[in-house]
């Protein structure tokens, strides 16, 4: 029986899509500044091009442009809100479940959350960039499941 429920954030509690917009616009003035007029719109198409292949999004939409990565736009969280029925969802589940977060994000995740107002459902917050692992290599999840000394067949990852 699952007693644990760990959750992505991007596209799944929060939707990044104005921050990945905001992120496309800074990316293509930077690229016309460059010698390469592209649009916001053609950017995105790009990283929704890459992404589709399983790739990372931002480093490689940028990398196809051929620029180096230093002259890349850093990325930036503002934009980004939780979807509608995240709280209500994570209290119901809260009641009956051990929740946590595997990411692929930056530092300040756990801030991030706090600031969102659903830091305290989550007992384990697992960060890419803090762990040194990046899904989907399979130590991130192993890290997880030492931290929570549980089985994977009572864990359940969205």
């Amino acid at each position: 029986m699952p007693n644990w429920i760990f959750f992505d954030v991007g596209s799944t509690l929060v939707d990044e899509t104005e921050a990945y917009q905001r992120f496309a616009y800074r990316c293509a003035l930077t690229l016309a500044s460059h010698g390469k007029p592209v649009t916001e719109a053609e950017f995105f198409a790009k990283m929704q091009e890459v992404a589709a292949l399983g790739e990372a999004p931002i480093r490689n939409a940028w990398a196809w442009y051929g620029l180096p990565d230093d002259l890349r736009p850093r990325w930036s969280h503002e934009g980004e809100t939780l979807y509608p029925d995240v709280l209500q969802t994570l209290e119901y589940l809260s009641q009956s479940y051990s929740l946590g977060i595997i990411a692929n994000q930056g530092r300040g995740l756990a801030e991030r959350l706090e600031a969102f107002g659903i830091r305290h459902f989550f007992d384990l917050i697992v960060c890419s960039e803090e762990v040194g692992y990046k899904k989907p290599d399979r130590a991130i999840f192993d890290h997880a499941l030492r931290e929570t000394k549980s089985p994977a067949r009572n864990c359940i990852v969205f």
